[in-house]
């Protein structure tokens, strides 16, 4: 099995900054900073600071704001990698409509909807994983929206809208296994409560008017339709366009790719109407059919002559029978039908799987029904006319089949008629489309131009403003068709987890589409088996009331079926194996009529399965982790790793981030590990001093991976000394100064390698520290051993990027070291002590060289700033013995400069000064 590594592609845990995050919308309360409302989170989910809605309050009534990230580069993957979201949440709204919604999108205008979260989901913050593999190769953005509705709905008590907080975002891709570990789920949403497709409004002259909903049978991308829609609502021109507005409802996102607008100029003699495949038809005075006969044997002829919105009721599986055998048809016959759709009375009781409709049917020459259109039902009244003229092969009768999607909703046929005249003359324009603007994503006219699956999406109550230039008009009366292609989907969601050792943690997300058994499948490689060497899972759907169930969940390895031996729901606290276990239409289900709403309004619909017959292996441990030198800025991390059945280590992983469990900003993910190591020397980013640090470990035992475990750690600046070495024969030294450490010196401290260092005191605050070596020397200082003299300045502390040495010995000593290439040797750079002296000359600059002066200067550039307590040795070289010319009754002084920049946290600049 190869490695299963995380590539860390995006991180942010809003500590030193905002991320980038916009923020936009109605009464927007979104902001970053550290939560400061009791009734909030107590804290960040790690660090300080978090992306919230209001930090210090409650969001108000009727808001509705977006949070939104930039663009996030997302490389290519393979067939054998993933890529997840991962952020946590907390949230705490109303009970009724409220929402926070997460969403990505490529390109910052279609948006998918990947998760809505209510009221106050588990209770305090809540880890989320989602599948973006989709996304690869190009940018993702990820936005957070929160929508409060106009009122405290149940009147909670306590009292609690402090919104939707946001901390620690990644985007992780990990590798699949070969033997990879899926769980299968068969289930239904049906959130038929508020389900519906988008509205039209109309503008006219003094506000947009609601009219009805479009592509209303679309529920699902498998559904998406071009619907022909002849407006009920007046329209009126302004400032030259015909101007409507398109908007979502309270529980849903839709996905719009056309919109047009047909203008159809005729005679006031005529009405005129489309059908399902958009044709424009003209009727005058249907006539009424001679006989209408119910599925049930009533006489609906009454029910349907009149337009009085009272109409027939028709279930699914309902008919009528309309005979207009009376009527000659040779000059046409047109029918005209109006309906009012998804009605009840009562429960709406079990699903029907079918799509909503009216089926138009005649029948053929064997006297067999046969569909030649289908109406479309609506939430409002609609109208539409049909030519069935060449469709009446054998008698003029027709047959109205009604389809609904509940067993408990029917639909009104309010009025039937037929039309016999012949076809008035019309002028039929296709308005192109002006422009479009989203009440969030601003200008999606492109997305709205032509068919090419580049859709305009609105989520719950988001809304598009359509404009459409206005044609000359040629006839009487002008009425409009409203064209639109596109589908909605109602938003639930079942999420999965898995147990993590400790707690179930959330692993993946789907909202189900069309309110009909769909399938999808899960990797869950990464988690199982669990830490309890066990295949179980639990399983939420997120709805309070409305109907829901699982027909199948089923685990896979490679070809294994694992053998489920139990499935229990938590809610009804009954076991449902016997439900679960195949997909054969028996179903553990959630109905309203079962869920005690409104007085009980508990989100637990939890289903618990566990599977045997997979790989048994318990993951093996990785705990404890330690942090061996923690002060240096180049640690090593190491663990004890353990495996129950024995197995060895095959393959680790490690990460270094700023927060706990994998959150915050990951600061160093190297590639993995193989062999049996238990330690490894930390090389990602600079440590910022003052920063706490969390290094998590897993470890592979050949089979599975076992879970992560973590240690903590506070990177802290330690003493910054400088040290000065010198080595040279012992000669007449008269008695000298004290430092300003207030320790005296004699001679006898130099027969060996005088260690003259100190830790450097920042006496006035500024951050520069300073010392002075006070010294009187008289006499002759010889090197011992000529061309092999080092200057030794020794340099211990921490963030040390640069390093830049002012030798000027010159002015004082008889040192002359020569050109570049010459006197000097190439300079000698040793990390803690001198048998590791390096000799990789391009960190080494000459910065510059005075050969009358006798003066040197190196700048140094380190590859890796130094650790806590490494010494960093910089040897100066010289090929000619050093012959110090001291006079007997002068003194000197001599300075050598040693400047430190970019240390982290502070500016030091050590002076040592020789008297």
């Amino acid at each position: 099995m190869p490695a299963m590594a995380d590539i860390i592609v995006y991180s942010h845990g809003f500590e030193a900054d905002d991320g980038g995050y916009t923020h936009t919308g109605t009464l927007d309360q979104w902001e970053w900073g550290t939560p400061a409302f009791a009734a909030g989170p107590v804290s960040a989910h790690s660090g300080l600071r978090v992306w919230g809605t209001n930090l210090d309050g409650n969001v108000p009534y009727s808001s509705d704001s977006y949070l939104t990230s930039p663009g996030i580069a997302i490389p290519a993957v393979t067939s054998d990698q993933i890529i997840r979201v991962r952020f946590w949440a907390w949230i705490a709204v109303d009970e009724m409509l409220d929402r926070g919604e997460f969403q990505v999108s490529s390109d910052g205008i279609s948006w998918e909807t990947k998760s809505e979260l209510f009221h106050v989901m588990q209770g305090d913050w809540s880890e989320y994983y989602f599948d973006i593999t989709d996304y690869a190769d190009g940018s993702i953005y990820l936005r957070y929206r929160l929508y409060a509705d106009g009122g405290d709905e149940f009147d909670q008590s306590p009292y609690n809208m402090s919104g939707l907080y946001i901390d620690d975002v990644a985007i992780i891709i990990s590798d699949k296994p070969a033997l990879q570990t899926t769980l299968i789920l068969e289930a239904y949403e049906d959130d038929y409560y508020l389900a519906s497709c988008p509205w039209i409004y109309s503008w006219n002259g003094g506000e947009f008017e609601k009219d009805n909903d479009v592509y209303p049978t679309s529920r699902g991308p498998a559904k998406e339709v071009t619907d022909y829609y002849t407006l009920n609502t007046p329209v009126v021109s302004e400032d030259g366009h015909y101007i409507f507005k398109l908007q979502e409802t309270d529980s849903e996102s839709s996905y719009t790719d056309v919109v047009q607008l047909i203008t159809v100029d005729h005679s006031t003699m005529v009405k005129i109407s489309a059908d399902d495949g958009g044709t424009i038809w003209t009727y005058g005075s249907p006539s009424a059919p001679a006989s209408a006969s119910t599925s049930a044997g009533n006489d609906a002829v009454a029910a349907l002559s009149v337009e009085d919105e009272r109409g027939l009721n028709v279930g699914n599986g309902d008919y009528v029978e309309l005979d207009f055998n009376n009527l000659d048809i040779t000059n046409g016959a047109i029918l005209v039908l109006r309906v009012l759709g998804y009605q009840n009375d009562g429960p709406v009781g079990d699903p029907t799987y079918v799509t909503p409709a009216i089926a138009i049917q005649t029948q053929d020459s064997d006297e067999q029904w046969v569909t030649r259109h289908r109406f479309a039902p609506r939430m409002d009244w609609a109208t539409s006319a049909y030519n069935l003229k060449d469709d009446f092969v054998i008698n003029n009768k027709v047959r109205l089949y009604a389809t609904s999607c509940h067993e408990g909703k029917y639909h009104i046929i309010d009025y039937v008629g037929m039309d016999t005249s012949y076809q008035a003359e019309v002028s039929v324009t296709t308005v192109p489309l002006a422009s479009a603007t989203h009440s969030v994503n601003g200008d999606v006219c492109a997305a709205l131009q032509v068919s090419d699956n580049n859709y305009a999406t609105m989520t719950s109550l988001e809304s598009l403003e359509l404009a459409f230039a206005v044609p000359a008009q040629s006839g009487e009366a002008r009425d409009f068709v409203f064209v639109s292609e596109g589908y909605y989907v109602p938003i639930g969601t079942y999420f999965i987890y898995t147990w993590d050792g400790s707690q179930w943690a959330q692993r993946d997300g789907w909202s189900i589409e069309g309110g009909v058994d769909a399938t999808r499948s899960f990797d869950l490689s990464m988690w199982l088996p669990d830490p309890s060497g066990e295949y179980k899972v639990r399983i939420w759907q997120d709805y309070w009331y409305e109907n829901a169930g699982i027909d199948y969940v089923g685990m896979t390895q490679g070809l294994v079926t694992g053998t489920m031996i139990s499935a229990f729901d938590l809610r009804k606290a009954i076991d449902v194996t016997a439900l679960l276990i195949s997909s054969d239409n028996t179903r553990d289900e959630w109905l309203y009529d079962d869920a005690g709403y409104p007085y009980s309004r508990s989100r637990n619909r939890w289903v618990e399965v566990k599977w045997t017959g997979l790989s048994i292996n318990t993951p093996p441990t990785t705990n404890p982790v330690l942090i061996d030198n923690p002060l240096l800025a180049t640690p090593t991390i190491s663990w004890t790793y353990a495996d129950v059945d024995g197995d060895s280590q095959v393959q680790f992983e490690v990460e270094v981030w700023t927060g706990t469990g994998g959150t915050g900003t990951n600061v160093w993910d190297p590639a993995i590990g193989t062999g049996d190591d238990s330690s490894i020397v930390y090389a990602g980013s600079p440590l910022v001093i003052g920063s706490t640090y969390y290094a998590r470990v897993r470890a592979f035992d050949g089979t599975s991976w076992g879970g992560w475990s973590e240690t903590s750690w506070t990177y802290e600046l330690p003493p910054f000394t400088v040290e000065k070495d010198f080595r040279y024969t012992a000669v007449d030294f008269t008695p000298y100064n004290c430092g300003l450490d207030g320790i005296c010196r004699t001679d006898d401290d130099y027969q060996e390698p005088a260690d003259l260092g100190m830790t450097l005191p920042d006496t006035d605050g500024d951050g520069m520290y300073e010392v002075k070596y006070v010294v009187n020397k008289k006499g002759e200082v010889t090197s011992t051993n000529p061309g092999q003299l080092y200057a030794v300045i020794t340099i211990t502390g921490i963030g040390i990027d640069t390093v830049a040495l002012d030798d000027a010995f010159g002015t004082q000593f008889d040192v002359n070291p020569g050109k570049l290439g010459g006197g000097v040797e190439v300079l000698k750079i040793g990390v803690d002590g001198l048998a590791e002296v390096l000799t990789d000359t391009p960190q080494v600059t000459f910065a510059s060289v005075d050969n009358d002066a006798g003066e040197v200067i190196l700048a140094i550039d380190l590859d890796t700033p130094l650790e806590i307590d490494e010494e960093l040795m910089i040897y100066l070289k010289y090929q000619t013995a050093l012959k110090f010319e001291m006079p007997d009754t002068t003194d000197f002084t001599n300075t050598a400069d040693v400047t430190i920049n970019e240390l982290t946290g502070i500016t030091a600049v050590a002076v040592v000064e020789f008297v």
